[in-house]
């Protein structure tokens, strides 16, 4: 077999090494991005509990905060709201948002988002932006016009008064900043006159029926801000938090329009954009790596295999040859050759072991299938265990990468079970449903909580996860103590982009 380029092989590590000022530059900026925002930032479970926060208020410390209740932070008549709103998040995953009073009294916009794991909730982002200074305006408006005007002017959100027709009368320079449209050109605009400039978060377009001041004097009630980009004349989208306070005509208290203000948050979403790149480019760099694993063991586990394995052969023949050339009353030289004959047979069965423990040439040579065939007949064997597997269609034909990550995900499963579970039996299924392939692991052993699934130091799932993620895939774990657990992995058989192999 051609050997492969020396300095070619030797350059590998040296570009893995280049590689981790990358990484540590990314997670450096990951950090800085969290310490610097200026919203309160928090991961809470079920229980409103506080398991980690970027920030706190200048009376609190981030170290005094943590595993106390978030509703402890919030006005009296808040606290039970707050957390019928984060079982609501939990029950339903859908995102809630909602303007709260803390013990402050302090105005926040509360939104939770769903963390989820293996399809399941598991915590909560919550995002609080002070809104203090903005309720502030708000009432400053109704009190005196000309404390109005003054503060108007003054104030950082920008503020739109709108007709009960829909014109708008009135806008601040910040919301003309925001907007990117002086006045005079604003006071010619209807409300939904902005229809085809706003997008929401996602990037869907946002009807002017959903604007919140849409919606205020529709009910006449004061609506929560929601996040809304609109698309300036310059081509460029400002993104901002969009609420709206009903008017009344102080004569007879009929509704005669209603105050938008808006608070800016474009550097925030570019802060989030430039997060959620350095996070692909983390998986990107994850997938190369482990590609650049994967090649280097394959070139290890030939060389071991055609030139160790050569050699020792070659080792074993001579000295038979040698045994041979003794005659009969030599005989401590005949058995010492004998046993030196043992000793190399038993050193190619391991070299083999370590060749195909590296990379099985079965799973290159015959397929997924017949590798995890191979691999269920070896842990019988090695750990005693009742196996049994199965698979649908028999034969399963997958591209070498995706082939190589559903097997290194059952070797890691397998070996997590031998460490952790305690199990003497155990069910593996390895099935094509409609486009994906699914990998299911069951055993009988002692089970597993949902803080031991949730544990972010549970290095074997985080690579099993991560494995999974490289291809668009998921992964679900169930199980109870004294239960048993099921590993289920699904990984899409065209990935989603597209591509045909990993970065």
């Amino acid at each position: 077999m051609p050997k492969k380029d020396k300095k070619s092989a030797a350059s590998a590590p040296a570009r893995r090494k280049g590689n981790r000022p990358a990484v540590h530059r990314s997670g450096q900026n990951y950090r800085a991005l969290l310490q610097n925002s200026p919203d309160v930032i928090s991961n809470l479970d079920r229980r409103g509990t506080i398991l980690f926060i970027n920030r706190t208020l200048p009376e609190y410390t981030v170290e005094n905060v943590i595993g106390t209740n978030a509703s402890d932070y919030h006005a009296p008549e808040e606290a039970a709201r707050f957390q019928r709103l984060l079982e609501k998040m939990f029950d339903s995953g859908e995102p809630q948002s909602v303007e709260m009073v803390a013990v402050g009294p302090t105005y926040w916009l509360t939104r939770i988002f769903p963390i989820q794991r293996g399809g399941k909730v598991e915590s909560a982002l919550v995002i609080a932006t002070d809104m203090t200074a903005q309720k502030r305006t708000e009432r400053a408006l109704l009190e005196s016009s000309e404390l109005n005007r003054r503060m108007i002017e003054g104030v950082s959100a920008g503020i739109v008064q709108v007709a009960a027709d829909g014109t708008i009368c009135m806008a601040n320079e910040k919301a003309q900043e925001i907007l990117g449209l002086r006045f005079d050109a604003l006071k010619k605009l209807y409300v939904a006159d902005f229809d085809t400039k706003t997008v929401w978060e996602d990037g869907t377009p946002c009807e002017s029926k959903d604007y919140p001041v849409s919606k205020c004097m529709e009910t006449g009630r004061p609506q929560p801000g929601v996040i809304i980009g609109v698309r300036r004349p310059d081509g460029s989208t400002s993104w901002a938090i969009y609420s709206a306070l009903p008017m009344r005509d102080p004569d007879n208290g009929k509704l005669s329009g209603a105050i938008v203000t808006f608070v800016e948050i474009t550097e925030r979403k570019r802060a989030e954009e430039a997060l959620k790149n350095s996070r692909q480019q983390l998986r990107d760099l994850s997938a190369r790596l482990q590609t650049i694993l994967e090649e280097e063991r394959t070139r290890i586990s030939r060389e071991i295999h055609d030139e160790l394995g050569q050699q020792l052969t070659i080792l074993k023949m001579d000295l038979s040859w040698l045994k041979k050339q003794l005659s009969r009353n030599q005989k401590p030289l005949r058995e010492r050759t004998q046993s030196m004959v043992h000793l190399v047979d038993a050193t190619i069965q391991t070299v083999r072991k370590i060749s195909t423990e590296m990379r099985p040439v079965v799973l290159d040579d015959l397929g997924l299938t017949a590798a995890m065939e191979w691999q269920v007949e070896d842990f019988k064997r090695r750990t005693g265990m009742r196996c049994r597997f199965t698979a649908r269609p028999e034969e399963i034909t997958l591209d070498r990468d995706r082939s190589t990550t559903v097997f290194r995900i059952f070797q890691e499963t397998l070996t997590n079970i031998v460490r952790h579970a305690g199990a003497d039996k155990i069910d593996v299924r390895l099935e094509k449903r409609g486009d994906h392939l699914l990998l299911e692991v069951g055993d009988n052993g002692k089970g597993i909580t949902e803080g031991q699934i949730a544990n972010s130091k549970s290095l074997g799932l985080l690579g099993i996860r991560e494995r999974a993620l490289l291809w668009g895939g998921t992964v679900s774990i169930q199980g109870e103590p004294g239960k048993g657990t099921t590993l289920s992995v699904k990984i899409p058989l065209a990935p989603p982009d597209g591509r045909n192999e990993c970065v």
